[in-house]
């Protein structure tokens, strides 16, 4: 699966990427969100998406809400290492750790 991955912390990217590699899947990795949204823009294709929302150049929200425009039936998990306050998602805590679990699991969701 090809998964895109737009964190801005480079460990978490780094440490994401290597992860979900090792699990199979084909990553796009941005650590700017403005590049991340310039290349879904010109039709960058992906089966899930893991956006870190408290991006340090462009707020998360407008990326996802840009994605859901575009692919709307695409899995999206939402990240942060602040407090997720005002927002109408569901969430759940996870740890890096298990990111590859984590994707799995929006996947299998998504085929239901």
């Amino acid at each position: 699966m090809a998964i895109i991955v737009i964190v801005d912390d480079m460990c978490t990217g780094k440490i994401s990427k290597r992860r979900l590699e090792e699990a199979g899947h084909t990553i796009f990795w941005y650590y700017i969100g403005h590049e991340a949204l310039d290349e879904l823009n010109n039709g960058l294709k992906y089966d899930l998406a893991l956006v870190d929302i408290s991006l340090d150049d462009i707020d998360g929200n407008q990326i996802i809400n840009r994605m859901k425009e575009l692919y709307p039936d695409k899995p999206v998990i939402c990240t942060s290492c602040y407090p997720i306050l005002n927002t109408r998602a569901d969430y759940r805590h996870w740890n890096l750790s298990d990111i590859a679990e984590v994707v799995e699991s929006a996947l299998k969701e998504k085929q239901r």
